[in-house]
């Protein structure tokens, strides 16, 4: 999403974007390896630009950090 909005904002509406996620999980940490695809290729630049985008994302910042899990409601037993 953030990819689109990016290439959104740059006046490139017509250039789609794919992300492909893989997990990789190890015993001590959990990896995202991601690769984004365009189609067309974008002008010289752009890629980088996007990419610098995702590296920011709130999305990006949420899952870099430690998760719980907190069951509630009638997951809880309630």
């Amino acid at each position: 999403m953030t990819a689109r909005m990016a290439l959104d904002e740059l006046g490139l509406a017509g250039v789609s974007v794919r992300a492909r996620v893989d997990l990789d999980r190890q015993e001590t940490a959990t990896r995202f390896r991601y690769r984004l695809a365009f189609d067309p290729a974008p002008p010289a630049g752009v890629r980088e630009t996007v990419l610098r985008r995702v590296e920011r994302s709130p999305v990006r910042r949420t899952l870099s950090r430690p998760l719980s899990f907190v069951a509630e409601g009638a997951l809880a037993g309630d």
